[in-house]
């Protein structure tokens, strides 16, 4: 008689069976890479205020992921109904949220977007709207055309005027300068200043004048003594 093999297909499955379902069990446990997501906001989703937030911020589920430390890649940005920007572009990036001084105008809708890069490295972005009606003690901001730069005054603040330089008067006991032509000529003895004759001058001339005479004198002198 031929004995007929018994069937194994079966039982060959069921080790293979075993270890799937083992890997199912634990697939739960093994760490999952997910992009962050919003948990909170300032000012909340389709909140109503009557006063500005002190800051707008974001926050998430995760610490955010910035490289450069300077923000690149975020942005936070408040518009209201007629286009205009709203806080100062301090953007500051901390942890699990972003944020930016605020200030807001009139009353109306205003709508918030963001930009933020996930702790995975992939960048996110999003928008939402809350109403203002701002209560009588509210500080009213003109908005901006153009989103501000850190650093940039508020729309409607004065700015500080350069004080002009100051002028020292001069020194009233000063005597002032001599008008051209009016220098004072050097000085001169009595005799050049009499007889518009330079000194030196005068002196050869009296010098020449004696011995003129002391000549003369010796001429008669030697005459007569020829004629004695």
């Amino acid at each position: 008689m031929t004995e007929t093999p018994r069937p194994r297909r079966r039982g060959a499955l069921a080790p293979a069976a075993l270890v799937a379902a083992g890997l199912l069990t634990l697939a739960p446990v093994l760490p999952a890479t997910a992009h962050n997501f919003v948990v909170s906001t300032n000012p909340g989703i389709d909140a109503t205020l009557t006063l500005p937030p002190e800051r707008f911020e974001i926050l998430t589920n995760e610490t955010l992921l910035d490289v450069a430390g300077d923000g690149t890649g975020f942005a936070l940005q408040v518009t209201d109904e007629q286009g205009l920007f709203y806080g100062d572009g301090c953007l500051v990036v901390d942890g699990v949220g972003m944020s930016m001084g605020a200030w807001l105008g009139d009353g109306g809708t205003y709508t918030v977007s963001y930009q933020f890069i996930s702790a995975d490295s992939h960048t996110l972005s999003g928008t939402y709207q809350f109403d203002y009606q701002p209560d009588p003690a509210a500080t009213i901001t003109p908005g901006s055309e153009a989103p501000l730069a850190c650093g940039d005054p508020a729309p409607g603040t004065a700015v500080e005027a350069t004080p002009d330089p100051e002028v020292v008067a001069p020194d009233a006991t000063a005597e002032p300068a001599p008008e051209p032509g009016e220098t004072d000529s050097p000085a001169t003895d009595d005799a050049s200043a009499t007889t518009g004759i330079p000194t030196g001058l005068a002196v050869g001339i009296g010098l020449g004048v004696l011995a003129l005479i002391a000549a003369i004198i010796g001429g008669v002198v030697v005459a007569r003594r020829r004629r004695a």
